[in-house]
């Protein structure tokens, strides 16, 4: 019932909220960057999806708890939570690399178990991976089922490398032949600017994974949902928030930034649903 599926929803928003804000104040030590982290993730515009039935809040969720567990390298956690966020989202795969990066910090001087089960959770992204894609085979009979069915026209595309869809998308932008389109490309700027901002507060692992997750998104012919699918890597929301609590600021510019985002968020949803900007 649509009772059931909108629980289930504000269950996994509020876990990824939660989530988020105690690998803020863990990583930070700034309890007020970390609350702004977590409104960062209820307020960006592209989360407006967040409500709607994507799979967001729960891969949210998932790979955030990855991360918490990998930092304090509790490994079969991590193993868990970074499978299941492939089993979520064929891009949790990419956690293989902020994982690989926290096995080598904790591989010296660690015990022989703990590598076995830092090995495990390096891998575990991958495993959950395979194991939808042999969950296609076995049903459809091709493994690359999903990745197929993306490339044709209408959905993702096929792959193209990032340089060639910000030049189309900018070209787009400027000619004003697709606003929705051009979009994309003003999106990317944004995010960028967060990734580098959430680079100056956070181990390289949060910034290398929201990284990795932009190119990927950003690298089809079509970039529809290329918002949701950025804004949907944490570390963004935790850049957003560290600009605007900076120590040095004279005067506070969160309320003008929250309100700014709550308006654009308004505004993204309604040319979402009007057909213009595909969520």
């Amino acid at each position: 019932t649509y009772g059931d599926w909108s629980s289930d929803v504000c269950s996994s928003d509020l876990i990824a909220i939660m989530l988020v804000h105690r690998i803020a104040k863990d990583e930070t030590g700034d309890e007020r960057l970390a609350r702004r982290a977590a409104w960062c993730v209820a307020v960006l515009p592209p989360m407006f999806v967040m409500t709607m039935a994507y799979s967001e809040a729960l891969f949210i969720a998932l790979t955030a708890g990855g991360f918490l567990a990998a930092r304090k390298q509790r490994w079969l956690t991590a193993a868990v939570l970074g499978f299941a966020a492939s089993l979520a989202r064929p891009v949790g795969v990419l956690l293989v690399i902020p994982f690989a990066i926290e096995v080598w910090r904790s591989w010296r001087g660690s015990r022989a178990a703990t590598r076995a089960s830092a090995l495990l959770a390096a891998g575990s992204p991958a495993l959950g991976l395979g194991a939808v894609l042999g969950l296609m085979q076995y049903v459809f009979g091709d493994y690359f089922t999903p990745f197929r069915i993306q490339t044709t026209t209408g959905l993702r595309g096929r792959p193209i490398d990032p340089v060639t869809a910000f030049a189309r998308s900018l070209n787009t932008l400027v000619s004003g032949d697709h606003f929705g389109i051009g979009l994309h490309a003003v999106w990317l700027c944004i995010f960028a600017i967060f990734i580098i901002s959430a680079g100056r507060r956070l181990p390289a692992s949060f910034t290398v994974y929201a990284a990795a997750v932009t190119v990927v998104a950003f690298s089809s012919e079509n970039l529809a949902s290329f918002e949701r699918y950025v804004a949907a890597a944490f570390p963004i929301a935790i850049g957003a928030s560290a600009m605007v609590c900076r120590a040095d600021d004279r005067i506070d510019i969160w309320p003008s930034a929250l309100a700014i985002s709550t308006v654009a968020m308004f505004a993204l949803s309604v040319v979402a649903f009007l057909g213009t900007f595909v969520p």
